[in-house]
């Protein structure tokens, strides 16, 4: 067991299992064939998508839980839980996302 890392505190943890998870997919994955999901709580989800489909198709696809406050961000413009996005596509959840 490496002892080199000693978690602060849990976001400090939780911080760094969501890092090793997006490496993980990152690396098992073409990442034109996924929409990434990142949280603004530093929490990013890598999906595998094969065809469009709404956001909020993806969140579930991906297991994740999303308050309906949520606003969402892509290519720099706020859209809908409806927004279709294709694979390839970078989406900004501003606000609580869960699960994973």
């Amino acid at each position: 067991m490496n002892d080199d890392f000693q978690p602060q505190d849990d976001q400090a943890f939780d911080a760094f299992l969501n890092s090793l998870e997006s490496e993980e997919a990152e690396n098992l994955f073409d990442p034109s064939q996924v929409v990434t999901i990142r949280s603004t709580g530093g929490g990013e989800h890598v999906v595998p998508i094969t065809d469009p489909m709404p956001i909020r198709d993806v969140l579930h696809q991906a297991g994740l839980l999303a308050s309906a406050q949520i606003e969402y961000w892509v290519d720099g413009n706020a859209v809908a839980s409806d927004f279709v996005v294709a694979p390839g596509a970078t989406v900004t959840a501003i606000g609580v996302v869960k699960g994973g």
